[in-house]
Formats: C-alpha cells, structure tokens, sequence
C-alpha cells in the first residue's frame, strides 16, 4: 500500500478518477479513496490546507494502513511567480516552519531565536528547519 496525500482535491481528482476499482471511507474527517495505480494498492487522501491538517491526515492514513511510503502531492506553492509548471517534480532538501515563532516590537523571531526548539531528540535539535530524509530516492521508486 502507498499512501498519497495532498491539501485540496483539486490537487488529486485526475488521479482520483484514473483508479480503477475506487472505493471511498472516511477516516477522521477526511474522505478516503481507496484502489490501484500501477498494481500496487494505493489510499488516496485530500487532508486540508496547513501543517495540522497534513499532520492529522498523515497520522490517520499511517495507523490505519501501514503503508509501505507515505507520499505528499500538490502544487506546493508552484505559484505563477514560482517558475514551476504543473507536472514539475519538485523535491524538498529541507522543511521550513516559517511561521512558528514570536512577533516582537524588533519583528518576527523563529524558534532559534527565542531558544525554543520545535523538536528535541536524543542528539538533535531542530527550530524552524528540517532536513529531509536522506533515502536514496532512485531504491524507493524501483521499490515501488
């Protein structure tokens, strides 16, 4: 099973209407839609706009299924300005969470400034950025 998740379904309904076999479940709140794309099963999900809406959905879609990779799709801020065409791959080194933080009289501050971090593990500590997985993209899609 390969998990796929977007913001809105206008970012999905080509694919969505490509499944053949389609059948729908709500999980949480979030609509479901449940088939094959190229014989592997596949759970396709519209989550909402923003981190907590992907954050719930992604958590829905990887404890109800388990699947084999969760994969996150959609314009990504491809706007006019952006240069990104649709179609475009794009694929992210590091997540930025460029609105946590404070706003002071000096302006807005992230999390390193204020000291804060937004995730503290063992060794590492991160503030507003977030590498990517460093998985050799080229074995996940022959995987796949």
């Amino acid at each position: 099973m390969i998990a796929l998740l977007c913001s809105v379904p206008v970012e999905y309904e080509l694919l969505r209407s490509a499944l053949p076999g389609l059948r729908s479940l709500v999980l949480g709140s979030k609509p479901v839609f449940l088939g094959s794309l190229g014989g592997r099963d596949v759970a396709l999900c519209a989550g909402g706009l923003g981190k907590a809406n992907a954050a719930h959905a992604a958590t829905l879609l990887l404890s109800r299924f388990n699947p084999a990779a969760l994969i996150v799709f959609g314009i990504g801020g491809a706007y006019p300005s952006s240069g990104a065409r649709i179609g475009d791959i794009a694929l992210a080194t590091e997540e930025i969470a460029g609105d946590d933080g404070v706003l002071t009289p000096e302006g807005f501050r992230d999390t390193e400034h204020i000291g804060i971090p937004l995730v503290r593990t063992g060794q590492v500590t991160l503030h507003n950025r977030f590498p990517a997985s460093e998985m050799p993209l080229a074995g996940f899609y022959d995987s796949l």
